[in-house]
């Protein structure tokens, strides 16, 4: 979007591309999220971006508001806590329109439709925001482009390949409000439609069999974990504990989660005369924000290689396949807040399953854990540019 273009929606009644607040404030965070998720959907289909100007008044005139670093951070921090999923493509900037000085959100039109805020469905009609209705619902899932390899259809599989059961008494409960649930007018297929865990022609994605698949390795031959423990330092030595760990994602992680508490040795670290503290070898919440960053971030596509954690004496090897993506390269990887998404929809199941709280602050946490444990930051090789396949390999290290 050009300047021009901004400047005269900026002079524009407010309408299906154009929402104004005067001010930016807690209270005033639902009312954007509701906005930016309407926006996204496009429900009147102007395939082009619209916009929210933080520092104008409903009548359009100037609000003279203070556009300062904790105003931006406070807006950039909706995309972080992941109540809008799968989070749309937006802008957030500063602009001086008509002698205003203003805060634009700029928000794209989402290819992967429905879009939602905290389980609901929000749709712009004229210049109001409103929960999507049933056929409203079933437009966007039609309207669906499907870019990502994580939604894309697994041609073999028919709705028989998914656990129903499981899906519509454990998963949809945790991704789906309350009085959606209650609606009874929308299909089984619908339903999962809607959550892009069955393309438009009822096909399963590789969401789909991610999340509820009855035989998800029989589609997604890589989707599991394999965990090596090695007594010793070097890939030769012996093998004391060795499984595969697959399953649909939230057992999945459940399980590996489980893995890695067990093998945790704690000590106990004198302190004074009096008083000692358990002192573990690493601290299970760092592997646990590391090991869930492989699993959501790896590539699917184009390899048959899982996630390894290798366990030696001395250190944890967790490596993923595919590289850093899009936004992330080699120089910010790890850097709190730079995030893209390799597969936005399974990112947002995990948010759904409990298995994530913020995005882009995985690694952060981990590594302040990890400093907290007297454990040696983690060590990241990135190769994006190898014959056989990208991939990222983590060291954590026994702590001092």
């Amino acid at each position: 979007m050009d300047e021009q273009e901004l400047l005269d929606l900026f002079l524009s009644e407010e309408s299906s591309r154009v929402e104004r607040k005067s001010q930016y404030a807690d209270k005033l965070k639902d009312s954007i999220c509701k906005t930016i998720c309407a926006f996204a959907n496009d429900l009147p289909n102007h395939k082009k971006p619209c916009v929210i100007f933080i520092g104008q008044n409903d009548d359009g005139g100037c609000a003279h508001l203070s556009i300062t670093d904790d105003l931006k951070r406070k807006i950039t921090n909706i995309h972080n806590e992941r109540k809008i999923m799968p989070f749309p493509v937006w802008e957030v900037d500063e602009y001086i329109l008509n002698d205003c000085h203003v805060l634009a959100i700029i928000v794209h039109p989402s290819q992967n439709t429905p879009v939602r805020y905290e389980g609901e469905i929000y749709v712009r009609i004229g210049s109001t925001n409103r929960i999507a209705r049933s056929e409203e619902e079933r437009e966007l899932i039609r309207k669906s482009i499907g870019t990502f390899y994580d939604i894309y259809p697994v041609n073999m599989a028919t709705i028989n390949d998914l656990d129903l059961n499981y899906l519509q008494l454990e998963y949809f409960p945790r991704a789906v409000s309350n009085r959606a649930l209650k609606e009874n007018n929308r299909s089984i297929e619908h339903q999962l439609s809607s959550l892009h865990l069955l393309t438009k022609d009822r096909i399963p994605t590789v969401l789909g069999l991610l999340v509820g698949g009855i035989d998800t390795r029989y589609f997604l031959p890589n989707a599991y974990i394999q965990f090596l423990r090695i007594a010793g330092t070097e890939i030769g030595d012996p093998i004391i504990d060795h499984e595969e760990i697959d399953g649909i994602l939230d057992n999945l992680i459940k399980r590996i989660k489980e893995k890695l508490r067990i093998h945790i040795a704690t000590a106990l670290n004198p302190q004074g005369d009096e008083r000692a503290i358990i002192q573990p070898d690493y601290p299970l919440d760092a592997l646990e924000e590391l090991v869930a960053n492989a699993v959501i971030h790896r590539t699917y596509e184009g390899t048959n290689a899982p996630v390894r954690i290798t366990w030696y004496d001395d250190r944890i090897e967790i490596w993923s396949p595919g590289g850093p993506y899009g936004l992330v390269n080699k120089d910010n990887f790890g850097q709190m807040g730079i995030v893209d998404y390799r597969n936005p929809h399974l990112a947002s199941a995990a948010k759904y399953l409990g298995h994530v709280e913020k995005f882009g602050f995985g690694i952060s946490a981990a590594r302040r854990s990890l400093q907290k444990n007297n454990n040696p930051q983690p060590e990241f090789l990135i190769e994006n540019e190898v014959v056989g396949g990208n991939f990222v390999l983590v060291t954590v290290r026994k702590a001092q």
